[in-house]
């Protein structure tokens, strides 16, 4: 399947995220859908190979400098 992107994105969206979310993923052949919370309530992601190591690679420094405290005090643009 094919969809028409801007800049590698086909939705902007907030979630937000803490450490009770279940988290699920499957693998494909080609891909990865990962799977935030449960039920009527869930946000899907689907990432390919190169996608996903972009996404585990900004998680990972991010998860970092939140760690070490070296973030700003509020989300900016």
């Amino acid at each position: 399947m094919s969809v028409d992107t801007f800049s590698g994105i086909a939705l902007d969206g907030w979630v937000n995220v803490d450490g009770d979310c279940p988290m699920t993923y499957e693998v494909s052949r080609s891909e990865v859908q990962l799977e935030l919370g449960h039920s009527t309530v869930t946000l899907h992601l689907i990432l390919t190979d190169q996608g996903l190591a972009a996404f585990a690679a900004a998680t990972g420094k991010a998860l970092a400098e939140l760690r070490a405290g070296d973030g700003p005090d509020q989300l900016g643009c």
